[in-house]
């Protein structure tokens, strides 16, 4: 069963603007693993560059930040509504962490603001699983 209120505490509001670095934040559902990217998005927030991503799950970290863990990012996708980032992680194999998130909303009016924003989706990863992540941030 989803926990709706932590749910509704984590979902994001999406920003418009220039172009600009970001954090993603997302978190699982029972809060035991995080994930934090650092995104420069394009100015429609439609694509982007994924500048370095951190997995905590506990004490145990991965991160292509050597200074903050093992691993380096293998693969990163930005779309309007889908991001997907990869990180492979030395002595494990080829992917050794997976996020794979959607974006939705509603619109007020055919071309009104955004509102009731949704990011979520899962991830994957040696030593964490699998997962159900909510997201802030995009």
């Amino acid at each position: 069963m989803v926990n709706r209120p932590a749910m509704f505490l984590l979902v994001g509001a999406l920003a418009t603007g220039p172009a600009f670095a970001d954090t993603l934040n997302c978190v699982t559902l029972d809060g035991t693993t995080t994930v934090e990217a650092d995104i420069t998005f394009t100015p429609d927030r439609d694509g982007g560059t994924v500048n370095e991503v951190t997995v905590t799950d506990g004490d145990f970290v991965l991160s292509s930040n050597p200074a903050k863990g093992e691993g380096a990012l293998d693969y990163s996708m930005i779309d309007y509504n889908h991001l997907e980032i990869q990180l492979t992680v030395p002595n494990v194999g080829p992917i050794g962490f997976t996020l794979n998130i959607v974006r939705t909303a509603h619109y007020v009016g055919p071309v009104g603001p955004d509102t009731d924003i949704v990011v979520a989706g899962v991830i994957g990863g040696v030593s964490i699983g699998t997962g159900i992540v909510v997201c802030t941030g995009w």
